[in-house]
């Protein structure tokens, strides 16, 4: 856990000290390896779950952290946040998940102690402008996700196969190592803490480089069509993501929307007869963003599971995580 983050839970000790007028919360590293803390109200513990900001790109990752939680412990969970939305906290609290954020606004409740605060100005958002990850390193860090031997090689070679200069690798691995994602060993560098990596890649993607990938929409031109999506061949170049990415990988998702990633125009799509323009249409067509030797006719793992997590809806969330336990 980064020091960013150890201050969070002190801090959120302090404010609900300050709010409760006690002295008897406490913190302590937590043991179950789905917290990163235990809190404890006089005789309350809950199973702390420290993140610097949460929004909608990520809040499927929080839901889904607590509902894993939920299924090997007892306690129950308190987000400790540096900054969310009054909307996304009411959500927490929907789910039965208490949460305090860095200005101690808070919905903490559990039994007989309920603790609401709100209206504090919260300062955190602006303290972390400066650590947005550029569309280089977003684009890196996807390349050290799908090969975790890639972090440990030279500037040079990176810098050759990615057209990326020196100076923005050198800080993109910077970056990564003052948040605890590389470490530095006599071997060589090496990833850690890739969970929390891929939350934040998929955080970065979904918000920053997904929607400028965006090329058109279309839409099958009969519900037959729609149905019998599987037989539409691709043109070669193009790649299907989302629903249909998962689909093909493993066959548990039924899709209800389509993504294709392309490295040829879009307007080819057309030439297998199934499509035809539309831009309110089911189907999306994105420009792919990386190096695609082999025409699979289906996007990387990585980016499906972007583009589920960055759907919301608990089934997609569900395929996701079946990627993640097959090895994505």
């Amino acid at each position: 856990m980064s020091v960013r983050e150890q201050e969070l839970i002190v801090n959120a000790c302090n404010n609900i000290s300050i709010t409760l007028g006690r002295t008897d919360v406490s913190s302590a590293k937590s043991e179950c390896c789905n917290f990163d803390y235990t809190l404890s109200i006089a005789d309350t513990t809950f199973g702390v779950i420290v993140k610097g900001v949460l929004t909608n790109s990520n809040l499927p990752f929080a839901l889904q952290q607590a509902k894993t939680a939920r299924e090997v412990s007892q306690y129950p969970i308190l987000f400790v946040l540096g900054y969310t939305s009054p909307t996304i906290m009411q959500t927490l609290c929907d789910n039965e998940i208490s949460v305090i954020d860095y200005a101690g606004n808070c919905m903490i409740k559990h039994g007989l102690l309920c603790v609401t605060v709100s209206g504090q100005k919260n300062t955190y958002r602006n303290d972390t402008k400066s650590h947005v990850l550029s569309e280089g390193a977003i684009k890196l860090i996807f390349r050290f996700l799908s090969d975790k031997s890639y972090i440990g090689k030279s500037y040079r070679a990176i810098s050759g196969e990615t057209g990326m200069s020196l100076g923005s690798i050198k800080n993109t691995i910077e970056e990564l190592t003052n948040r605890q994602y590389v470490m530095h060993t006599d071997k060589g560098r090496k990833l850690i803490n890739e969970d929390k990596l891929l939350e934040l890649w998929v955080q970065a993607y979904n918000q920053t480089i997904r929607p400028k990938l965006m090329l058109r929409k279309m839409s099958f031109r009969t519900d037959d069509m729609r149905g019998n999506w599987q037989e539409m061949n691709l043109p070669d170049g193009m790649s299907w993501g989302g629903d249909c990415g998962a689909n093909l990988t493993d066959g548990y998702l039924v899709p209800g929307s389509f993504e294709i990633y392309t490295s040829k125009p879009s307007a080819m799509l057309m030439t297998t007869g199934m499509v035809m323009p539309n831009e309110n249409g089911e189907i999306a067509l994105y420009q792919k963003f990386w190096n695609d030797d082999n025409d699979t006719k289906v996007a990387p793992k990585l980016i499906i599971y972007a583009d589920l997590m960055n759907s919301g809806d608990s089934r997609q969330i569900e395929a996701a995580q079946r990627l993640i336990k097959n090895g994505i």
